[in-house]
């Protein structure tokens, strides 16, 4: 939030920031924090403010850090919690990612076509390797699903090699997940997923298909997919809702916003949509509160009225392609609120949990 502040009544926020940081092998106690505050002074056309913090943490190779991020004005803060691992030489975090022409640090984990990465390692090495793996991961299974997802492996369908004494431009036309490392033999990378030349966005009728996935049938979705005209399928599909037009804009356009944030918040090493909470989210809706530990995350859906409340407990998965994997812990209980979700989308209603 900005407000004017000061003699000049210069439009500015206020920002404060925390840190703790938390032994690997021990996350009871922290052993160093700092506070720093922020006052940012608005511009026109910056919608971003970057900045570091030399953090402080006794040598520790390998880590917890624990970030708070608060809107003095507003009143409102975020907690992030980040892995910090300095243990492998192809850590993820030995690289920095760069926007060309501009030196700002790219954040990330996806990118497209018309986006183009300086990319460095943070000391000269021979060589450095890009692996790309153009087969999608499976869709995650239903929250009631008693089947583990299988063990993330993705299968290289090509490698090259650029060298390592500089930085090198990145640029990749095909979709796919490209796994950036100075050590093929270690667990340890970067990685960078292009999704489409619109994501997080979804602006084709094929982009807009396969996210139904969750609301159809095997046969049904099948059909739509290899339909020979793909969008007169789909607005079949969501006409079929409703059959009301007005109503069925609606319902498209919160669903596929709810697309947009998943993608947005919850992409790794493939699109945010299919991951176990990208699935929650669209499905279900933003939660009423969130809860978050250093492995894990808690939404809550309540309702106070007649103190219902239905909790999704998602846990972190270390994984070598993402710091951003969550894996849902699945319950035969979730059958019955999945299939009135199901049921609700399909008969034209966004799903309200304690409807």
């Amino acid at each position: 939030m900005f407000a004017p502040i000061g003699p000049n009544k210069t439009s500015q926020a206020k920002v404060k920031i925390e840190y703790k940081v938390y032994p690997y092998s021990n996350t009871s106690n922290y052993i160093d924090s700092a506070t720093v505050f922020y006052d940012i002074k608005k511009r026109k056309d910056q919608n971003n403010a970057i900045t570091y913090i030399n953090i402080k943490d006794n040598g520790l190779s390998k880590y917890y850090l624990h970030i708070i991020t608060s809107d003095v004005l507003r009143q409102t803060r975020v907690d992030e919690y980040m892995l910090i691992n300095k243990e492998g030489i192809g850590s993820r975090q030995n690289f920095l990612v760069e926007q060309k022409g501009s030196n700002v640090p790219y954040f990330k984990s996806y990118f497209r076509n018309d986006q183009t990465f300086s990319l460095r390692y943070n000391k000269p090495v021979d060589s450095i390797y890009i692996k790309y793996s153009e087969k999608p991961v499976p869709l995650p299974y239903p929250p009631y699903s008693s089947t583990a997802r299988a063990d993330i492996s993705m299968q290289t369908d090509s490698i090259w090699v650029v060298s390592g004494q500089d930085d090198f431009q990145f640029r990749k036309q095909y979709k796919g997940f490209y796994y950036i490392q100075v050590d093929t033999t270690s667990g340890f990378g970067a990685g960078l997923l292009n999704a489409g030349p619109d994501f997080p966005s979804l602006k084709s009728t094929e982009s807009m298909v396969y996210p139904l996935e969750y609301l159809t049938s095997t046969v049904e979705f099948s059909e739509i997919v290899n339909s020979s005209n793909k969008k007169l399928a789909l607005d079949k599909f969501w006409l079929s809702t409703t059959n009301e037009a007005n109503r069925t804009r609606e319902l498209i356009r919160i669903y596929y916003s709810r697309v947009f944030y998943a993608n947005t918040y919850f992409t790794s090493f493939t699109e945010g949509w299919r991951t176990d909470r990208g699935m929650i989210y669209i499905m279900f809706g933003p939660p009423k509160a969130v809860s978050k530990t250093i492995n894990k995350e808690t939404w809550i859906y309540s309702d106070k009225v007649n103190y219902k409340v239905l909790q999704f407990i998602f846990n972190k998965v270390e994984n070598p392609y993402s710091e951003n994997d969550f894996l849902l812990e699945r319950s035969i209980d979730f059958r019955q609120f999945w299939s009135k979700a199901v049921n609700s989308w399909r008969k034209g209603k966004v799903y309200n949990v304690f409807d």
